[in-house]
Formats: C-alpha cells, structure tokens, sequence
C-alpha cells in the first residue's frame, strides 16, 4: 500500500509524534533533554510554529501544534536532522535514531484542543515515570510547568491554552489542574483516524452508512469533509483494508497459536487473549476495522473488544506485534 501524502497546511492544528528505532531511548540524560528543548526553542519561532504543548520522554515525544508558514515536514526535518546528529556525534554512533520520518496528525480542534493539551501532559504518567501530579508539576521535559506559570518559556503559546479553562490566570491554572485530574485515568485513542476513533465515531459507524475515514485526521466525518473541502485534498473513505481472518491469521502464526484457541465464544487461554489484544489494536489502530466486527470474528461482545483494545494499548508487546503484522501485510505482502 503506498504511503499517503502528508497533510500539511499553514494555520492546521496538529497532535505531532516520534519514537526511537526499536523503541529504544532517544533521551538518555539530561543534556539530551535539554539539547532536544534547545533545538525546539530555536527551529519552532523560525517555523512560524505555535506550541500548545509537548512532552519528551525518553523513547518518544509528542507536541501539540498549529503549523506556521514554513512546511511541518522541513520544521520536523530540521528538528529531528539536528537532534540525530548531536546524539550520534556524543556515542560516535552512526544510523537511524528515530522509528520513521513522524506522525502527524490534523485535528479539530475545536474538539480536541483541550484534551490534547492534557493527554500530552499526563504521558508521564502513563508512562509510569511517575506517580503523581505533584511529581508531574516538577517533571522539566514537559509544557506542564510553563501553563502552571513555574517555567517561563517564550517559543509555547500558554494564554491560547489558559483562555480556554478561564478568564484570568489563577482560575484558569486552577481549571486547567482540575481538568488534568479528570482526565488522568481516561484513555482515549487520539491516533487519528477520521470518524472511526473520534468521539461517538464507533457508535455512528456501527449504524451503518457510508462516512468519510482517514487516517491522518482527528474528527468526525463532517471535520473530514471540511478538510478536503478547506484544503482542496482529496479525503481517502477505505473500508478494511484487510480480510479480518488474514490478520487473525497472521497473529496466530507471529505466537504459534492456533485459529480455534483464538476465535471461540468467550474467554480463552492467556495466549489467546494476547492474540486478542494484538489483533484488535492492530484491526482499529492500521486497517479501519470496525469493533462491531472484531466482535463478530473473534465470537465476543462489542463491550469484550473494547476491554481488549484498552489492555492491548497498555501492552508494549501487543504494540510491538499489532506493528510486525502491520508490516508483514502491507510491505511484506499477506503471509
């Protein structure tokens, strides 16, 4: 399958993410920290780019942006060109540091501003790198503290986010908290997707009906729609790109786990499940596969793939796997 034209357009809001090669740490110390907020400093007021937030952790980061005049991909190129090579230079390492070019995803923002600005913040926490919010107002590689007016830093763009939570800055750093904590143990899949992975989008989509889906978009399908239209683009509307029964297929032989202990009514073994969980983030996160009908194929309910979902997105393995299938059928060619 070839690879989709990046949408880049000037004045777009953007959710922006990358990870090392292999997961592994792109951030070993505090000075590589501090060199990747360097270069953020200098190439995001160069770009015209304004930050809402981001966070660096140390296998991946993520920024919450609106694109300025110069193109997301050479700021991105620029930034991500120039960190490599400090970092390689400092272990006299040579070759690839970062998993690919990067994700970047258009979203509505009049939808998902706020919760983007949060689920970037709270990574941290997710990420198990601490245990709590005071923790998380002292973690430095994050735009948590500059909202918090702790961190003075002139190239994020704080009054855009602070406005939204209130109309002077105490009550809105204050609302701004309160929010984080309410969103703290919410977990959403922000990945992009059209209207499959927005909100209320599988419930629209389980009617029935054709809606617009893309992959490179947060929204609904009226948000996708006016992207085509605003940006003279043409939206791609796939169905599965995948037969459900390759990909369980697929899984089975990636574990050596036979098709009858994967697709059975109910609860199966411990490695059944993992099956499971790799299958259905691999079905929703890279081929649109619809849960209603990941709940038909491994013979469970709607509300089953959905705890799934949840658990495979806690589980580096089943990320790794729902990759390696992701590969095996789409590069590599149906196994």
């Amino acid at each position: 399958m070839p690879r989709q034209a990046r949408l880049d357009f000037e004045g777009m809001f953007y959710h922006v993410i990358n990870r090392g090669m292999e997961r592994r740490k792109i951030f070993e110390n505090a000075e590589d920290y501090e060199k990747f907020i360097d270069l953020l400093a200098r190439f995001a007021p160069e770009a015209g780019l304004r930050v809402y937030g981001w966070v660096l952790i140390p296998n991946h980061f993520h920024l919450v942006v609106r694109r300025g005049k110069e193109p997301l991909g050479t700021f991105m190129g620029r930034l991500q060109t120039a960190y490599a090579g400090y970092f390689n230079r400092r272990r006299r390492r040579v070759g690839r540091l970062f998993q690919n070019r990067f994700k970047s995803i258009l979203c509505d923002e009049n939808v998902y501003f706020s919760e983007l600005v949060a689920y970037v913040h709270l990574n941290p926490l997710r990420a198990k790198l601490l245990t709590g919010m005071k923790e998380l107002g002292e973690y430095r590689w994050s735009g948590h503290r500059a909202h918090l007016g702790l961190d003075k830093i002139p190239w994020q763009d704080t009054e855009s986010v602070l406005s939204r939570f209130g109309r002077t800055k105490g009550n809105a750093r204050r609302a701004y908290l309160s929010y984080l904590e309410e969103k703290r143990g919410v977990r959403r899949d922000l990945s992009g997707g059209g209207l499959v992975r927005s909100a209320g989008g599988v419930q629209m989509a389980m009617a029935g009906g054709p809606e617009e889906y893309d992959s490179r978009i947060l929204g609904d399908g009226d948000f996708v729609r006016e992207v085509g239209v605003r940006t003279k683009t043409r939206i791609v509307a796939p169905g599965p790109t995948v037969d459900l029964r390759v990909l369980i297929r697929a899984v089975g032989d990636q574990l050596g786990v036979p098709m009858d202990e994967i697709v059975r009514s109910g609860k199966t073994t411990a490695r059944g499940s993992r099956c499971r969980e790799a299958i259905c983030l691999a079905g929703g996160r890279h081929f649109g596969i619809k849960k209603i009908i990941l709940a038909e194929g491994l013979g469970v309910t709607p509300m089953a793939i959905t705890k799934l979902c949840r658990s495979g997105e806690e589980s580096s393995e089943a990320g790794d796997l729902s990759d390696r299938i992701r590969d095996s059928i789409i590069v590599k060619g149906v196994p």
